[in-house]
């Protein structure tokens, strides 16, 4: 029987752990509006760019990392790199809805859902599979031991298809998600 790697219990990790620090930190630092609180703040409000302009903008940043997490299924550092990578976006989810909420209340809360919507529909998952493919194939190395041709052939594939759909968490970023946030503003006049 084939073990299950736990990606999604470190996202939740991740997620739990983006919650609940910034709620520790607030009194101290955020609350008297010190570089933690501007820095969040900041990465919430930079959304001036749409459209293509913002798309490239996605992709520089997301898809080379992209590729850099894709080549390290090739070397010994694939697996520490997919926890990792795993973590940080799911804390990253959690400070950013829990900053909103903190910030603007629930309102914010919503505001701070919506920052991750209809995008985090494809990241996640997508992030998880390759990790888990990137277990598979890290693993040789671990091993020292060679991959076949056709196990070669199905990273790819894999990694291709993967790539697709982190494509379009990207295009819904830049084109929808800004669409939905806009709504969201017009409606209840949160700024």
């Amino acid at each position: 029987m084939k073990r299950k790697t736990p990606f999604l219990f470190f996202y939740i990790l991740g997620t739990v752990a983006g919650i609940l620090l910034p709620c520790f930190l607030w009194k101290y630092e955020i609350a008297l509006m010190k570089s933690t609180s501007i820095y969040f703040l900041a990465s919430l409000e930079t959304r001036t760019a749409a459209g293509w302009t913002y798309f490239r903008e996605i992709a520089g940043i997301r898809g080379v990392y992209w590729l850099l997490w894709v080549l390290s299924g090739f070397s010994i550092f694939g697996i520490p790199l997919s926890v990792v990578t795993v973590v940080w976006k799911g804390f990253m989810a959690g400070g950013i809805v829990t900053m909103s909420i903190l910030h603007f209340g629930i309102l914010g809360g919503v505001w701070g859902c919506l920052l991750l919507l209809p995008q985090y529909f494809i990241y996640v998952p997508v992030s998880i599979l390759l990790s888990e493919q990137i277990i598979k194939v890290s693993g040789f190395s671990w091993k020292n031991r060679r991959m076949t041709g056709r196990e070669l052939r199905n990273y790819g594939i894999s990694a291709f298809l993967l790539s697709i759909g982190m494509t379009l968490g990207m295009f819904l970023e830049a084109f929808i998600n800004p669409l939905l946030l806009g709504l969201f503003v017009q409606r209840w006049k949160l700024f």
